[in-house]
């Protein structure tokens, strides 16, 4: 099992300590295409471009309060060009520990988001749009996780200071969800009157949860005897997963992995506002002696969006036999086990003498990670 906390570490942990939105830098402006729909469906409306279409996009997004990546990794490029496979040479050339506070948690996000071939936008006319955005999405988070055991985790386990203390997880919240993310959006001007501009866009989505899990306790304390030996108790821990969660639930990289196992339906849905206070520049005469606007320049002076993205809920499942349950385990010798997928850990913690409670249909609704964006675009010259 320590192994895969070890794992787990390093796959989430190699980032810095901020903050970010995933594909940021694509999902603004005018110019974005189908990527701008992350942020703010509306961005399809008045775009400058007439087609766009997707072969592939990919974004990875990891952030944590407790290990950072160290600067001379990426200046020097040791980051990028060295294959390491020794553990103490990566914590030596590539990581540095954050101080935190006495009684601080560590907290962790990852998301991850594959953007199918075939997505497209597409103008339909002078007011309106329409897309197809396909993508495949992780999100997996870790709040109140105690810091003692983040550091004993970092050092493998080796570290003998910690052994004996009692590590207090209260508030530990665990989830992880993969969802195939299919929406069809349609945008429209809502209002077009020489200086003041307004477009709104709404996207239907059909979603598949291919894979989820959570672990949650109120209360929770581990003792580490040794790097073995292990004592935790709990008196009600929430505890569940679906049929295909696995370590390795993408290796085989096959349609048939991304099969969902729970459906639904969500939504997202956004409005912008825009102040040309300089519109005439964009205007000119057709052959007609018509007045027509440019299609090809942004005419904003500022302009404002609001968004609302992900709504929506899954409902899964359970499988095997995982539920809800208490423990008081004296003793636990990890060397008894070796852990290779989740059922593993199911088929670990009922040897232990777990007591599982029973829920009436046995199933769980996960909600999707709803976020309200509010975006702001200040045009200051050219």
């Amino acid at each position: 099992m320590r192994k895969y906390v070890l794992l787990l570490t390093v796959f989430v942990w190699i980032s810095s300590t901020g903050r970010a939105q995933d594909l940021l830098g694509l999902g603004t402006g005018n110019y974005t295409g189908v990527t701008g729909m992350t942020l703010n469906p509306a961005s399809i409306v008045d775009s400058r471009l007439k087609f766009d279409l997707n072969l592939i996009g990919v974004s990875n997004y990891y952030s944590n309060n407790y290990l950072a990546l160290k600067r001379d990794a990426l200046i020097k490029g040791s980051f990028f060009k060295e294959k390491y496979k020794d553990w103490n040479l990566v914590r030596r050339d590539l990581l540095h520990e954050t101080k935190l506070g006495a009684n601080e948690k560590v907290n962790l996000r990852l998301n991850n988001r594959v953007i199918a071939p075939m997505s497209f936008m597409l103008t339909t006319g002078k007011k309106s749009a329409i897309a197809l955005n396909i993508a495949n999405r992780t999100g997996l988070t870790v709040n109140n996780l105690n810091q003692d055991f983040a550091r004993l985790a970092y050092r493998r386990f080796d570290d003998a200071s910690f052994y004996g203390q009692t590590m207090n997880f209260d508030g530990i919240d665990m989830n992880v969800l993969n969802w195939l993310d299919v929406g069809f959006t349609y945008g429209r001007v809502l209002l077009d009157q020489d200086k003041h501009f307004v477009k709104a866009a709404f996207t239907a989505k059909y979603i598949g949860g291919v894979a989820s899990g959570y672990f949650q306790a109120d209360e929770l304390s581990v003792r580490f005897s040794d790097k073995n030996t292990v004592n935790a108790r709990t008196p009600d821990a929430r505890y569940g997963h679906g049929e295909k969660l696995s370590f390795d639930m993408f290796k085989s990289a096959s349609l048939k992995s991304l099969r969902p196992e729970a459906e639904g339906f969500g939504w997202n849905a956004g409005i912008v506002y825009e102040y040309r206070g300089k519109i005439d520049r964009f205007k000119y005469l057709n052959p007609e002696s018509e007045e027509r606007l440019r299609r090809d320049k942004n005419k904003y002076t500022f302009k404002l969006g609001f968004s609302i993205m992900d709504a929506g809920k899954l409902t899964f499942k359970k499988s095997g036999i995982n539920n809800d349950f208490s423990a008081d385990i004296t003793d636990w010798n990890m060397k008894d086990y070796k852990i290779r997928n989740i059922t593993d850990i199911d088929s670990m913690l009922y040897r232990e003498g777990v007591a599982y409670k029973t829920l009436g249909d046995n199933s769980y609704t996960v909600a999707l990670p709803t976020a309200y964006s509010v975006q702001a675009d200040l045009h200051l010259f050219k």
